[in-house]
C-alpha cells in the first residue's frame, strides 16, 4: 500500500524473456500468463538484467520471487567503460550495431519493443563477457561483480523490516511540521507577491465577505442610487409588483462608484518563481548561475543558504529551506499521511515496502568507482540521525525477532588521524578521552567567559581525572559540546569560516555568526593546537607552494 502507483512505475503490464540471439518473447501480466511467468522467473537458471535494480524490485513488488544468480549486463559493460553512457539504446550501437532501431515503438509496438529489449539485452550481455576476458578483466568481474552480487542478492532478498506503527507516528510528526511550516509561510509571504483568481467581474459585496476575498486594485460599477445595489438589473427598477415587490426609483437611477478589483488568493506554493517575486519585494540580489547567455537566477539549495546567511533574520529564507527538507523527508522516506472518509490513517508514498512487509534494497556497482551503491531505497545513504525529524527515518527500522541491530565506529578516529598526523602529543592524547568537551570548556572560558578558570580541564592532570571531569562535563554543556565539535572538524579539514557557518546550518540548523567562527578557528590554531596550524601550513606548501592563510602566531612567515 505504501507505493504511489500514479506514475506506473511499479504496474507491470508486460514481460520479456530471450533464450537465442535474435529471438524474443512478450508476454502479458496477467492472471491466465502467470504460472508460466512464475515457472521461468522462479527457477535456479541465471538471468540476464539490463539495469536489475529497476526491474528486479518491481517484479519482487509485484510478489514474484526471482531465482537463481541475478546478472547485470549494464554493469558488465560499466566495467569496461565506467566513463561512457550505460542505457541499453546506446550500448546497442556498439555491442549489437547490427540491431534496427527499436526504441521509438514502446507505444506503436509494445509487444515488439518489449521481445526486442530482451533479445538486445542477451546479446549486448554475452558479447560483453567476450570483451572483459579479452581486456584481461574477467577475474575482477567475476569475484568483485559476480561474487560479491551473490552475497548482496542474499541480503537484498531477505530484506529490512519497517515498524509499520513507527512508521505512521513518524508520518504524523512531519505532517504536523508541515502544516507549521506552510502556517507561518502563509503568515509572512505578502499578498501582493502571492497568485491570484482575478475576478473580471467584481463580486457584490455579501459574496465578498462570504468567500474572504481580497482586493487588488479599483473597479467602477453603476450602483443604484437609493440602495446602493451593485450593477442592478433593469428588473430592479420601477413600481413594486407582485413578482418585484422590491422595485423602486425609474431606470437610470445609477451612478458609477469604486467597489474595487477583487482577487481570491490560490494555495499557497513555495516555487522558484514566487522566490523571486519575494527577493524582487524586499529588493534582495538574486542568485545568479551561468555565464553570457546562459547566466540565469537560481532559487536551489545553495542559493537559498546564501541568502539566509546574508539576511539571517528574515524567516522566509529559513523556512523555505524547512519546507524541502520535510518534502524530501516525506516524499523519498516516510511518506505522506492520508485519512480516508472512514478516519483510517494510510502512509503513502515515501520507502517502497513489498507484499512481504520488507524494504528490498538493490546493491549495484553504478558508481563510475564500481564501488558499491544502493537504491530503491538508497540504504546507504539514509539521513544522518542529527536531529529529532532525520532520527524519523532510521527509527523505522527494526531488527527482525531474535537479531539486534549494532552499531561499529571507530572511536574518535577523525581528530585521532588529525593529531597523528599533524603530530599533536596534546591533541591526540585529549582525543582518546573527549576531545570536543576538553575544547567547548576551554572556549566557554577563553572565548565566551561564561565559566572560571577553576572549571577549566588542564594537560596537567591525570588521564583518570580528565576523562571522569570530560565525562560529567559532557552533559552539561551537551548542546554547546555539538557546535565546537563541527568547528572543530572544519578546522582540521582547513574549512573556511564561511564553509563553516554553512555546515553548522546544515547539521545544526544553527546560524553562526562568521566572526564568532573566526575568533574558535584562531584559538584552536594557535591557543590549544599550535601544531595542528603549522601542519596545515606545510601541507599547504607542500601541495602547491602557498599558505592556506595569513600565517598565525607561532607560524612562520616563509
Amino acid at each position: 500500500d505504501e507505493v504511489d502507483l500514479a506514475d506506473g512505475s511499479y504496474l507491470i503490464t508486460r514481460i520479456s524473456f530471450s533464450l537465442a540471439d535474435y529471438t524474443g518473447m512478450s508476454i502479458p501480466w496477467a492472471p491466465p500468463y502467470m504460472p508460466a511467468i512464475r515457472l521461468l522467473l522462479e527457477n535456479d537458471r541465471d538471468k540476464i538484467w539490463w539495469n536489475k535494480a529497476y526491474d528486479v524490485p518491481r517484479i519482487r513488488f509485484n510478489g514474484v520471487r526471482i531465482g537463481g544468480r541475478q546478472i547485470d549486463g549494464m554493469i558488465a559493460w560499466h566495467v569496461l567503460h565506467t566513463d561512457l553512457a550505460k542505457d541499453l539504446g546506446s550500448v546497442s550501437t556498439v555491442l549489437s550495431p547490427e540491431q534496427p532501431r527499436w526504441k521509438n515503438m514502446s507505444e506503436t509496438r509494445p509487444a515488439f519493443y518489449n521481445a526486442v529489449d530482451s533479445d538486445v539485452a542477451r546479446r549486448n550481455t554475452l558479447r560483453a563477457f567476450v570483451a572483459l576476458k579479452e581486456a584481461g578483466l574477467w577475474p575482477l568481474y567475476l569475484r568483485h561483480i559476480l561474487g560479491v552480487g551473490e552475497i548482496s542478492e542474499k541480503m537484498s532478498g531477505r530484506g529490512m523490516s519497517i515498524d509499520a506503527d513507527k512508521r505512521l507516528e513518524a508520518a504524523r510528526i512531519l505532517k504536523g511540521k508541515r502544516e507549521k511550516t506552510d502556517s507561518d509561510l502563509e503568515r509572512i509571504v505578502p499578498v501582493e507577491i502571492r497568485a491570484k483568481f482575478v475576478y473580471a467581474n467584481p463580486p457584490r459585496e455579501t459574496e465578498r465577505e462570504v468567500q474572504g476575498l481580497i482586493r487588488v486594485g479599483s473597479r467602477e460599477v453603476p450602483v443604484c442610487i437609493h440602495c446602493g445595489y451593485e450593477r442592478p438589473p433593469k428588473t430592479h427598477f420601477g413600481k413594486p409588483t407582485p413578482k418585484f415587490p422590491d422595485r423602486h426609483g425609474k431606470a437610470g437611477d445609477v451612478e458609477l462608484k469604486d467597489v474595487g478589483e477583487w482577487a481570491r488568493l490560490e494555495p499557497l506554493k513555495i516555487s522558484w518563481q514566487l522566490i523571486l517575486r519575494y527577493q524582487e519585494y524586499k529588493h534582495h540580489p538574486k542568485v545568479m548561475r551561468g555565464k553570457g547567455e546562459d547566466r540565469k537566477a537560481t532559487t536551489d539549495e545553495n542559493a537559498l543558504r546564501q541568502m539566509l546567511l546574508k539576511y539571517p533574520d528574515d524567516e522566509f529564507y529559513k523556512l523555505v529551506i524547512q519546507e524541502r527538507k520535510l518534502k524530501t523527508l516525506q516524499g523519498r522516506y516516510i511518506g505522506y499521511l492520508e485519512v480516508d472518509e472512514q478516519g483510517v490513517e494510510r502512509v503513502r508514498q515515501g520507502i517502497v515496502v513489498g507484499q512481504d512487509g520488507l524494504v528490498h534494497t538493490v546493491f549495484n556497482d553504478n558508481p563510475s568507482t564500481l564501488r558499491w551503491g544502493s537504491e530503491n531505497p538508497n540504504m546507504q545513504n539514509l539521513p544522518r540521525t542529527t536531529n529529532e525529524l532525520t532520527s524519523l527515518v532510521k527509527g523505522m527500522f527494526v531488527a527482525p525477532e531474535g537479531f539486534t541491530f549494532i552499531a561499529r565506529d571507530y572511536s574518535s578516529i577523525e581528530s585521532l588521524l588529525v593529531a597523528w598526523l599533524a603530530g599533536s602529543k596534546a591533541y591526540y592524547r585529549v582525543s582518546k578521552l573527549d576531545a570536543h568537551t576538553f575544547v567547548t570548556l576551554w572556549v566557554l572560558y577563553e572565548l565566551e567567559k561564561r565559566i572560571p578558570f577553576a572549571d577549566v580541564p588542564q594537560l596537567s592532570w591525570s588521564d583518570a581525572d580528565l576523562k571522569d571531569y570530560l565525562g560529567r562535563m559532557k552533559g552539561v554543556y551537551k548542546h554547546e559540546r555539538q557546535g565546537v565539535k563541527h568547528m572543530g572538524h572544519a578546522t582540521n579539514y582547513m574549512s573556511g569560516a564561511k564553509r563553516t557557518q554553512e555546515l553548522l546550518f546544515d547539521e545544526l540548523e544553527v546560524m553562526v555568526p562568521v566572526s564568532k567562527i573566526k575568533a574558535f578557528k584562531e584559538f584552536y590554531l594557535t591557543g590549544l593546537f599550535p601544531e595542528i596550524g603549522r601542519w596545515h601550513s606545510d601541507l599547504a606548501v607542500a601541495v602547491d607552494g602557498t599558505r592556506p592563510r595569513a600565517p598565525l602566531a607561532g607560524q612562520p612567515t616563509g
